[in-house]
């Protein structure tokens, strides 16, 4: 069993990291973090007919990257924990069915990366995973539609209003980030785990 000290749990049998994979956007290709991505794409529509599938295909790429960097496929994988910023998790809900994971969804907002994390390292190091995949995303399109703050409170490519109350810091152009990530982890005794790392950063542009 676990043992606490402070706000950190320490496990008997460590789960650690067996690989990670993220994939953004074209904003993120212009960033000053463009070389920390494995792979980048031009098109934020990744081809597909809508947004909401183009963040699913970022899961899904995403995802199968990180399970060949840990030479593992999805029969190796006992439980996905996944999570985005649409309604009931639906690019980590379509992106789990085409993997063919058990799925349990996650959200965190912001925080649903280290929420994937976590929950799966206790799952992992008590035994209740036998292979773990944890994967987030976020796309500024699919998430502008979702909440409408992002351009309606001055958030991009607007001239800089007078600072009010409830609002963006004014001359700042703000674009949350479009990508998806995996980091994997193992635990001591074989049992394994990858977990998908997303949310890229708003930068200023």
């Amino acid at each position: 069993m676990a043992t606490r000290r402070g706000d950190t749990l320490i496990f008997p049998k460590p789960p650690v990291i067996a690989a990670h994979a993220c994939i953004g956007g074209k904003k993120e290709g212009e960033s000053p973090l463009a070389a920390e991505f494995d792979e980048l794409h031009s098109d934020n529509r990744l081809g597909q007919a809508s947004w909401e599938a183009a963040e699913t295909q970022l899961q899904l790429q995403t995802a199968r990257l990180c399970l060949k960097k840990a030479h593992a496929t999805e029969k190796d994988v006992s439980l996905l924990l996944a999570g985005d910023l649409q309604a009931q998790c639906t690019a980590s809900g379509y992106a789990a069915r085409a993997l063919g994971l058990p799925f349990a969804g996650l959200f965190g907002a912001c925080s649903t990366m280290a929420e994937a994390l976590g929950v799966g390292a206790c799952l992992c190091s008590a035994g209740m995973a036998d292979g773990l995949l944890a994967m987030t995303s976020s796309h500024f399109c699919t998430a502008e539609r979702q909440f409408r703050t992002m351009d309606c409170h001055g958030g991009r490519g607007l001239p800089a209003p007078p600072r009010r109350a409830g609002g963006r810091h004014p001359g700042r152009d703000l674009w949350p980030g479009a990508g998806s990530g995996h980091p994997g982890h193992q635990q001591h005794g074989g049992r394994h785990g990858s977990g998908c790392s997303g949310n890229a950063p708003a930068l200023p542009h």
